[in-house]
């Protein structure tokens, strides 16, 4: 769903926005618009199915509006485990105006899922807006004048008012892919961070505060193994079951690796006639050959994704669309997902994916490009590391040089100071940039995949389930817990261990079929000699990976007809890029790692900045 809620603080009247002309139609096709006073306004662009999911319940009626508030739930609410009314486990908008009234900051006790919710007192002509701790999805507030703007979709901020180019935040973007905290590369536009509380009041005033702090996840003692698997078994067994039995049927991800297995575990197999399995990758790719093979052994449905001839052949258009159904926020290189999604949702508009990415210590997760020199600098060296950090890579950025001034650098590196380091004294220096990196690294990954793949997927079990991640964090399961920051094979030789052992409990025959790294989960159970067979696995798996290349992701491949086809807009000029640098790279080879990848999201981001006309 995508959604644009306009607030007057002085009852002055406000127009609605339509998502006429908008590329988004396409795929989101029912714009339905909230007008209960004059002074507030909701439109809702979404997919319209007679048997919504279990998540999607809360779209049919986002908001609710008495005498004295006004509420909307953007995204997906549920309740916690063990509150659920009648066998509802989605509430009703009025359910949550009461939760919230009655609990406050205390609200993630009854309630969890990943939403906004945007509480409007009356009286004051105060609003509140509450994000869930850890946030899938993104949306945007711009508070100027009295007049609230909220949504998920950045042109309908542009189109109330024109949006212009915040330096710092630019900056922030190009440094670590992501912008820091709360801020975009556009002015007077804030993110709203998860786990945060913003208010904006009639008189013009605005302030945050930190509800609920993902930091406190961390304990001295965490649970053993033996203790908490039960607990953390139960949690995802509830998430993922109340979500199947309610599902009419449902796409399920599956690849060559642990985290689509490891879902699969916990679904029973009189359900899989309503199932679709689902992989996408080159033929011949172990992210095809693996899991069909799974599906032939185990009796349910698989149908592969290829990224043949034919993908390559569009991939221009579907890496287009990527840039301008996220208004900027993916790159072209996620094309890959209107393309497979768009053929998914045939079938299902409801969608099993993810699990992973707490289990797992920091080098097995997606920290991207921001785990790098200039936060290692932040945590661990001092302003004049990180400022030399900074000086050295605005000589080799494809922004201009002038926009990484000393100031800028001294506000960053204060800011995650302030905001990261300084309040978690009590934390060693590892844990502090452990819980930086995954409120700005994983964030800033999710982001840029689900905020798209949102468009085609109207549901699917989260990353984020409250009552999961705090059962997970409170045991030696979490990645906190097992080799933080090991590089080694050795030191990350329990990263994987909660996966074998939820399968065990669930569907131990997964445990025994080879992964994408020429290994057996099953093997892990086997001590030394286990990890000495996984470690032979992924050596033949790097030397495989050698020879064949990417089979999954050939994205140095596609990225040529992408160029070629939008060199005219990459080579524009602006005051903003350095053009001579960009088109110079254009023209040599343009790997997907390390400058590569900044090299794409930069040029992405450039064109997006030249749809909205900003330079």
């Amino acid at each position: 769903m995508r959604y644009c809620l306009s607030i007057s603080l002085e009852r002055a009247v406000v127009q609605p926005f339509s998502f006429a002309g908008c590329l988004i139609r396409d795929f989101l096709s029912e714009e339905k618009v909230f007008q209960p006073e004059p002074y507030i306004s909701l439109t809702a662009l979404r997919y319209e199915r007679e048997q919504p999911g279990l998540l999607e319940q809360n779209w049919a009626n986002p908001c609710y509006d008495d005498e004295r508030h006004f509420i909307f739930l953007a995204g997906s609410v549920l309740f916690r485990k063990g509150k659920a009314k009648g066998g509802r486990f989605a509430p009703t908008p009025e359910e949550v105006l009461d939760i919230l009234l009655r609990e406050g900051d205390r609200h993630y006790e009854s309630l969890k899922g990943n939403y906004y919710l945007v509480l409007l007192h009356k009286e004051q002509m105060e609003a509140s807006i509450y994000a869930s701790p850890m946030s899938l999805f993104p949306a945007y507030a711009h508070f100027a004048g009295k007049h609230l703007m909220f949504s998920n979709y950045l042109e309908s901020l542009h189109a109330h008012r024109r949006l212009s180019i915040d330096p710092r935040g630019l900056a922030e973007f190009a440094l670590f892919d992501h912008c820091l905290h709360n801020r975009a590369i556009y002015e007077n536009v804030k993110l709203i961070p998860g786990g945060y509380c913003c208010r904006y009041s009639a008189d013009g005033s605005t302030g945050e505060r930190l509800a609920y702090d993902v930091a406190d996840w961390y304990t001295p003692a965490p649970k053993p193994r033996e203790e908490a698997l039960d607990q953390i078994n139960e949690s995802l067994k509830s998430a993922i079951g109340s979500y199947v039995q309610r599902a009419g049927r449902f796409n399920i991800a599956l690849t060559g690796g642990f985290d689509g297995r490891l879902n699969f575990s916990f679904i029973e197999k009189k359900d899989y006639p309503k199932l679709r399995a689902f992989s996408y990758g080159a033929p011949g790719s172990e992210q095809i050959s693996i899991p069909a093979g799974i599906a032939r052994r185990l009796g349910f449905r698989y149908e592969p994704v290829f990224f043949g001839p034919e993908f390559e052949r569009e991939f221009p258009r579907h890496g287009l669309d990527a840039i301008m159904l996220s208004c900027g926020l993916a790159g072209f290189n996620r094309g890959m997902y209107p393309y497979a999604y768009g053929i998914l949702k045939d079938f299902s508009r409801s969608c099993i994916i993810g699990q992973c990415d707490f289990i797992r210590p920091i080098y097995n997760n997606p920290a991207g490009v921001i785990f790098n020199e200039f936060s290692r600098a932040a945590f661990y060296g001092g302003f004049e590391a990180f400022k030399a950090a900074c000086r050295a890579f605005a000589q080799r950025s494809f922004l201009e040089t002038s926009l990484f001034t000393e100031q800028t650098a001294e506000a960053v590196f204060e800011e995650i100071r302030d905001r990261y380091i300084t309040p978690y004294r009590h934390l060693d220096e590892n844990l502090r940039y452990f819980f930086f990196l995954l409120r700005e690294s994983i964030m800033k990954y999710w982001h840029t995949e689900f905020h798209l793949v949102g468009i085609f997927v109207d549901d699917y079990v989260p990353f984020a389930d409250l009552d999961y991640l705090e059962a997970l964090f409170g045991s030696a399961y979490a990645g906190i817990y097992k080799g933080l920051f090991a590089r080694n094979q050795w030191g990350r030789r329990k990263a994987h261990d909660l996966y074998v052992d939820l399968m065990a409990l669930n569907n131990d025959k997964l445990n025994y079929f080879f992964n994408d790294r020429m290994l057996k989960p099953g093997w892990l159970k086997y001590g030394l000699a286990g990890l000495a067979l996984s470690a032979a696995g992924k050596q033949l798996a790097r030397i495989r990976d050698k020879r064949a290349g990417n089979t999954t992701f050939r994205m140095e491949d596609w990225a040529r007809s992408f160029y070629r086809l939008n060199r005219e807009h990459i080579v524009q000029d602006s005051a903003l890029f350095k053009t001579g640098l960009i088109s110079r790279f254009l023209d040599g080879k343009v790997e997907d790692n390390g400058t590569g990848y900044r090299f794409n999201r930069i040029i992405s981001q450039k064109i997006w900045l030249s749809h909205l006309g900003i330079s």
